[in-house]
């Protein structure tokens, strides 16, 4: 495209969508009439006349359109000036056939935009697992980095588990080099997200995969000034039990028990030698706590954080009563005898109430 045919492009986009809408067959019926805006619908005709690069009608939406230029032989490979290219709006729209006609006309599946994306982070971000499944399975794209990461460490895969997108999880742990245990610039790896975010169907889809490491700890942030709310070693068992929000506390059960039956260590602590049943005595989660007392692993109730306090000291300090009770009535009442004696008179007062 030479400069006057840009030029002259550049000033239809802003009409060329309403020109469509209207109709040859209105511009016609206008243009033959004596109807004042005769002329303006001529040039309007005219505009609709003119020809687009294959990148400007893609923006527009006129996916026949880019059909049409692509069997008459414009290249697919035109970026504008944040570097999407025709690829990557067809991946955002979830357009599988007009990607797979643009692949085979030769865009490139590794092309970037502006923040570093490919067409394959368009299509996973929005959501289509379809396209993403043609985007890896082409023979066009085997250079694709199915691992491909964000400004913040971030694969597709953490950001699929981190809004509980699990069709998508699944769809990208189907690729053979789809890593479900990298852990982004915050140290965390996509079960942490999962389950931290009380996405239950996202943590089954990574705990069906062979791969992921059940008892990972979030590691070290590589990220200056990273958030340190995840990033005391935390395993994913540990993000689930301790989840303050007492709405989401179901949730973050099920998860538990999602990541207890598929082998998570129950007395896996993190930097401050807190286990999954101190974090739930902390937190108020019952649930959390019963499923620890029915674990076929044995839990180590007598286990002392870095501060020198039991599960079931954590839960008195708290003010959690239904579990001081039940803690209590199975003998797990351990813990500095001052704590364990006000701990008991409390319960106890609040049963006779």
């Amino acid at each position: 495209m030479n400069a006057r045919t840009a030029a002259r492009s550049a000033r239809a986009l802003a009409t060329l969508a309403g020109a469509r809408a209207v109709g040859s067959a209105e511009c016609q019926q206008r243009r033959t009439s004596q109807h004042p805006d005769a002329v303006f619908f001529e040039q309007l005709e005219a505009h609709r006349q003119l020809r687009l690069s294959l990148l400007a009608e893609a923006k527009l939406g006129e996916w026949y359109e880019v059909k049409r230029l692509l069997d008459r032989g414009d290249a697919p490979g035109e970026a504008d000036s944040e570097g999407v290219t025709a690829l990557h709006l067809a991946a955002r729209e979830g357009k599988t056939m007009i990607a797979g006609w643009l692949l085979d006309a030769g865009a490139s599946c590794d092309a970037r935009d502006a923040s570093g994306r490919s067409a394959l982070a368009y299509a996973a971000a929005a959501s289509h697992p379809q396209l993403v499944a043609l985007l890896l399975a082409s023979p066009h794209c085997e250079r694709t980095d199915v691992n491909e990461r964000d400004r913040t460490g971030a694969t597709l895969l953490h950001r699929a588990a981190a809004t509980g997108a699990h069709g998508m999880v699944r769809q990208l742990l189907r690729h053979p080099r789809c890593d479900p245990n990298a852990c982004d610039a915050y140290g965390t790896a996509p079960l942490h997200k999962a389950a931290a975010f009380g996405h239950e169907q996202a943590v089954h889809a990574l705990l069906a995969d062979v791969r992921t490491q059940i008892d990972l700890p979030v590691a070290e942030p590589s990220a200056p000034g990273a958030h340190e709310a995840i990033s005391n070693g935390e395993s994913a068992l540990l993000l689930a039990a301790g989840h303050t929000y007492y709405d989401s506390h179901a949730r973050h059960t099920a998860i538990a028990k999602a990541l207890l039956a598929a082998g998570a260590c129950p007395n896996a602590a993190d930097k401050r030698g807190r286990t999954a049943a101190h974090r739930a005595c902390l937190a108020g989660n019952e649930g959390v706590i019963r499923l620890l007392l029915r674990a076929r692993e044995r839990v180590d109730w007598e286990r002392q954080d870095a501060d020198g306090r039991t599960p079931f000291e954590l839960a008195a300090r708290a003010g959690h009563a239904a579990i001081v009770s039940a803690l209590r009535e199975r003998g797990h009442a351990h813990g500095r005898a001052p704590a364990v004696r006000r701990a008991t008179s409390v319960s106890g007062a609040r049963r006779e109430q």
